[in-house]
């Protein structure tokens, strides 16, 4: 979904794309299916496009609507996705926070107040394409991140770091605009 002109409280400038996609993964051959584990897992990507002005927030999922609660973007301060167990708090106070903090201020002031980092992933990318992001020692095995300039990328309940270094591969042969588009 692109939110842009015509939407209540978004202007021309301040354009946010945000993307949500929800996926179940089975590691199983459906004839072995019986006593096989099922492997279903979230992942995340929060982006910012300095030269278009747009942040934008992907996530993939099991958890049918988990957008509601895991996804912020604002294109005057930047990008952020939490989740494991979910603060919403995190995106709302970390959105003000982008005002004027970089990623990572804006992250270690949010992990300071938050009692229960150590079981969340946040991963938080500001106006100038800064990026920061966290995963608790307490969230599901396998849980991690990758954070570089213009994005930053979190993953857990996954089978290993293969999704999360799949994202973070595209991202630097991204267009300059793609983040408006997707």
């Amino acid at each position: 979904m692109v939110l842009g002109d015509g939407v209540a409280g978004v202007t021309h400038e301040q354009r946010v794309a945000v993307t949500v996609i929800r996926s179940s993964v089975s590691r199983c051959e459906p004839s072995t299916q019986q006593g096989c584990a099922v492997h279903v897992g979230t992942s995340s990507i929060a982006a910012y496009d300095v030269v278009a002005g747009c942040a934008g927030v992907a996530v993939s999922t099991w958890m049918p609507s988990i957008e509601a609660l895991s996804v912020f973007a604002r294109a005057a301060s930047g990008a952020i996705a939490t989740q494991a167990l979910i603060n919403p708090l995190l995106g709302i106070d970390g959105l003000e926070l982008l005002r004027t903090h970089s990623a990572d201020e804006t992250l270690r002031r949010l992990l300071a107040s938050d009692p229960g980092s150590d079981s969340r992933q946040v991963a938080i990318v500001d106006k100038y394409g800064r990026s920061a992001a966290h995963t608790g020692p307490e969230t599901h095995p396998w849980s991690g991140r990758r954070a570089a300039p213009g994005y930053a990328v979190a993953g857990n309940m996954l089978v290993d770091m293969r999704t999360v270094d799949a994202a973070s591969a595209r991202c630097p042969r991204w267009p300059a605009t793609a983040s408006c588009r997707r």
